[in-house]
């Protein structure tokens, strides 16, 4: 789709050099995509500490399941949710309102 933007030139050919791209095009694309990959990053690092995990999840024992018939896994992996957890919960972890609240605490 075609899009008509007034750009800096200065700005565009130093981007240019410096990403070593032949046309503008690919300049204005690499640089749409490593502002997307900054943004993404930036709101990882602000989601530290904002979740709370049960201690007692044992990864191990969930690994080692092994699903013998995927022709419906659904309600085997519900079944080794509740036998695990003994509810039907399917993540071992809550996002909370207050992340310094319940830190370290089990949350069932």
């Amino acid at each position: 789709m075609p899009t008509n933007l007034h750009i800096d030139s200065d700005l565009l050919e130093q981007a240019q050099r410096l990403g070593h791209h032949r046309t503008k095009r690919e300049t204005v694309n690499e640089a749409l995509v490593e502002y997307i990959q900054n943004r993404k990053r930036v709101e990882a690092v602000e989601a530290f500490g904002t979740i709370d995990f049960d201690p007692e999840y044992d990864y191990k024992k969930i690994r080692m399941l092994r699903i013998t018939d995927i022709s419906d896994p659904i309600p085997l992996v519900r079944g080794v949710i509740r036998a695990h957890f003994g509810h039907s919960r399917s993540l071992p972890l809550k996002k909370t309102s207050n992340p310094r609240a319940q830190r370290g605490s089990c949350i069932r």
